[in-house]
C-alpha cells in the first residue's frame, strides 16, 4: 500500500511539473494569424533555466506551403529581455507562417535546450474565425513526428502525427501528394510493420494511378516498392522516371549503380565527371557523389595520378568545401601522397575561411545563426587541424 501511495505521489508530482512547464510560455495575441508580430513571455522559474542570467529563444517558423525544407520556413535565435521573473521577446512572422516551435537555453550552443521535457513549446495559428488552420495542424504534425526529434530534441509522438496527417490528407489530396514522402516516413515510424506496410502500399498504388507524376513521385514509387520487396514494380517506375526526367532522381540512382559496377578506371572517371554536369539541379551536392566513390576507389588502388587528373578536369570539385573535405579525409586515411594532401588541406583552409567570413544570415533555413556560426567554426577548426597534422 505504501508503494502504491508513493507511486501516486510521484505521478502527481510529474503531472504538476508538466503543467507548470506548459504555463511557462504566454503568447500575445492568444490566437495569432500569419503575418502577426507575436510577443513571447517566458517564465523559467520551474525549469532548468531558473538561475540563468540570460535566456536565448530558438525560433522555428513553419509552413505547409514550404516543401523543400520539410515545412521549415526559417530558424533563428532571439536574445530575450528580462522583466521581473519573466523574459520577453517579439517574433516577426511571414504571410505564410502557420506554426512556431520554440526552445529556450542560456545562449551556449552546446548546452541542452529547455524544451518542455521533450514535448516542445508550440504556437499554433488561426484563421479570421478563430479556428486553427489546417496548415497549422499539418505543420505541428510534421514537427512533432518528423523533424522536431532531430532539430529540437523532442520526444516526438509519431502516432499523433500520423493520425493528424491522415485526417488532413483524407480531404486534401494536393497536400497529401506534396508531403507524401514525409507521411510515409511518419507512417513507418508510427505503426507496427505489417500495418505500416499495408498503409504505405495503399498510398503507393493510389499515387501510381495519378496523372502528371513528377520526378520525386517516380523516385518515391521506385524506392518504396523496392523496399516492400516488389522489385519489378520498383524497376518499372524507376525506368519511367529515367525516361521522363533524364536529369532527375531516378536517373541519378541508375547512373550511380552503373558507376559502382564499372571496372574500367577511365570510364568510371568519365562517368563521375559527367554526373557533376548532368545532375547539378538535384541538390545537396549529390551530383558530386560519383566523384567521391571514384576517388575512394582510386585511393584504394594507389592510382594517384588518375586521381589528380580527375580533379584537374573539373575545378568545381576542389572549390566545393564539403566535397574537398570528404576527399581530403579519404586521402589522409590512406597515409600516402602527403604533399598532394597538404595542397588540398591548404585549399580547404582557404575555403573554410571564406565561409567563415560570410554573413551569418547566409544559412540553411533549418539552422539558426548561432548554429551556422558553430558549424563554420567546426569546419575551419578541422581544416586547420588537418593542415597542421600534415605539416607535422
Amino acid at each position: 500500500m505504501k508503494k502504491l501511495a508513493a507511486f501516486i505521489l510521484l505521478m502527481v508530482a510529474l503531472i504538476n511539473i508538466n503543467i507548470a512547464k506548459e504555463k511557462s510560455v504566454k503568447v500575445a495575441p492568444a490566437k495569432p494569424r500569419a503575418g502577426d508580430e507575436v510577443t513571447i513571455v517566458y517564465n523559467g522559474e520551474e525549469t532548468e533555466l531558473a538561475k540563468t542570467d540570460k535566456v536565448e529563444m530558438t525560433v522555428y517558423l513553419s509552413s505547409s506551403k514550404d516543401q523543400k525544407t520539410f515545412g521549415i520556413e526559417n530558424a533563428h535565435s532571439v536574445m530575450m529581455e528580462k522583466s521581473g521573473k519573466e523574459w520577453k521577446a517579439k517574433i516577426k512572422t511571414t504571410p505564410s507562417t502557420e506554426l512556431i516551435a520554440l526552445t529556450f537555453d542560456n545562449g551556449e550552443v552546446n548546452d541542452k535546450s529547455e524544451n518542455n521535457d521533450g514535448l516542445g513549446y508550440f504556437i499554433k495559428f488561426y484563421d479570421e474565425t478563430g479556428k486553427e488552420t489546417e496548415g497549422s495542424k499539418l505543420s505541428y504534425a510534421m514537427c512533432n513526428g518528423y523533424w522536431g526529434p532531430s532539430l529540437l530534441q523532442l520526444k516526438g509522438d509519431r502516432k499523433e502525427a500520423y493520425n493528424i496527417m491522415t485526417q488532413i490528407f483524407s480531404s486534401n489530396a494536393e497536400l497529401k501528394r506534396k508531403f507524401l514522402s514525409i507521411y510515409l516516413t511518419v507512417t513507418m515510424n508510427a505503426l507496427e510493420k505489417e500495418e505500416s506496410e499495408k498503409v504505405v502500399l495503399q498510398n503507393l498504388d493510389e499515387l501510381s494511378a495519378s496523372k502528371d507524376l513528377k520526378d520525386e513521385n517516380y523516385y518515391l514509387l521506385s524506392y518504396h516498392y523496392t523496399r516492400l520487396k516488389m522489385a519489378d514494380k520498383g524497376k518499372e517506375f524507376s525506368d519511367l522516371g529515367v525516361k521522363k526526367f533524364p536529369n532527375g532522381s531516378c536517373a541519378f540512382m541508375a547512373k550511380m549503380s552503373e558507376l559502382r559496377a564499372e571496372k574500367n578506371t577511365d570510364k568510371q572517371i568519365a562517368a563521375a565527371l559527367q554526373m557533376i554536369k548532368d545532375f547539378k539541379d538535384i541538390g545537396m551536392n549529390n551530383n558530386y557523389y560519383g566523384v567521391i566513390i571514384t576517388a575512394g576507389n582510386l585511393i584504394k588502388e594507389n592510382k594517384f595520378d588518375a586521381l589528380k587528373n580527375m580533379l584537374k578536369q573539373d575545378e568545381s570539385i576542389l572549390n566545393n568545401m564539403q566535397i574537398l573535405s570528404l576527399l581530403l579525409d579519404n586521402l589522409i586515411k590512406s597515409g600516402k601522397e602527403n604533399d598532394f594532401a597538404l595542397q588540398m588541406a591548404e585549399k580547404s583552409v582557404e575555403l573554410c575561411r571564406k565561409e567563415w567570413a560570410k554573413p551569418e544570415t547566409e544559412k540553411e533555413a533549418y539552422y539558426t545563426e548561432a548554429q551556422t556560426i558553430y558549424n563554420r567554426k567546426s569546419s575551419l577548426g578541422n581544416a586547420l587541424f588537418n593542415y597542421g597534422e600534415l605539416l607535422g
